[in-house]
């Protein structure tokens, strides 16, 4: 009698837990009520996946009355060893991008799409608190914000 071994591939992850770290640029709204933009791009390393890049716009409206879903965006994770990207919507509360003091808020996500081998994340919601660092706390009013960021990712 012989037995017979089922070797699987390793399990593709239930869901994102990861510490980006990297710098944005943030623009004030072009017009009186608009929103203000920040763009993002940073890296972390997720353990099977290795380093996995991430970009991506926020947008929100610090003029409109408080509202949980007025910041909003799509992050774009890069998974070069899951073969293709992570696509995820990102919304929370109304807040100002254009901060020049350092600030935090909290994001929610859904994975919108993924490459075969993180099929698994697809529909998956988590909460990521993004930190943000700008660079020096004076500058004209109105002209644009760069600092640092951090975004700690987990899912629900």
């Amino acid at each position: 009698m012989s037995a017979i071994v089922d070797r699987a591939a390793a399990p593709a992850p239930t869901g994102l837990r990861a510490t980006f770290t990297g710098r944005y640029n943030a623009s004030p709204a072009s017009v009186p009520g608009g929103e203000s933009v920040l763009n993002l791009s940073g890296s972390a390393r997720i353990p099977s996946l290795g380093l996995v890049q991430i970009s991506g716009p926020l947008a929100s409206n610090p003029s409109l009355p408080p509202s949980p879903t007025n910041t909003h965006g799509v992050f774009t994770l890069v998974a070069r060893k899951a073969g293709g990207n992570v696509v995820t919507l990102v919304t929370g509360p109304t807040t100002d991008l254009t901060s020049r003091k350092p600030t935090s808020t909290q994001l929610n996500y859904t994975v919108l799409a993924a490459p075969p081998k993180l099929a698994s994340l697809i529909g998956t919601e988590g909460v990521a608190t993004l930190s943000l660092r700008p660079r020096g706390r004076s500058g004209p009013a109105g002209a644009p914000v760069t600092g640092q960021f951090t975004l700690r990712v987990v899912q629900s």
